[in-house]
């Protein structure tokens, strides 16, 4: 909860949580009056990965911390499957995500 607070205090756009007691940094988040739905919370990195890949655009600066009991590498597996690679760096295919 308090590592919530502090993201939310910090004015970070998207805080989200995966499994087990991460709920509480959602809800930490939303103690600061971080917006509720951009503090969430999913059962499953695979759902977490799907809804990342339908935000995220070319340019944004993804962290993912977590641990290893909770598969946090699905996560980026499917950005990396969303997302190709060119010179090391993501590129967004045609018609991919757009933000409004």
């Amino acid at each position: 909860r308090e590592a919530g607070r502090h993201a939310a205090a910090k004015k970070i756009d998207w805080i989200i949580g995966v499994g087990g007691h991460a709920r509480e940094l959602a809800n930490g988040a939303m103690l600061e009056d971080h917006p509720s739905d951009q503090a969430l919370f999913f059962t499953t990195p695979e759902a977490a990965g799907a809804f990342l890949t339908g935000i995220m655009t070319r340019g944004d600066l993804l962290l993912v911390k977590g641990s290893r009991g909770v598969r946090m590498e699905k996560i980026i597996e499917a950005l990396k499957t969303r997302f190709a690679l060119v010179g090391g760096r993501p590129t967004v295919e045609a018609g991919g995500p757009k933000r409004n």
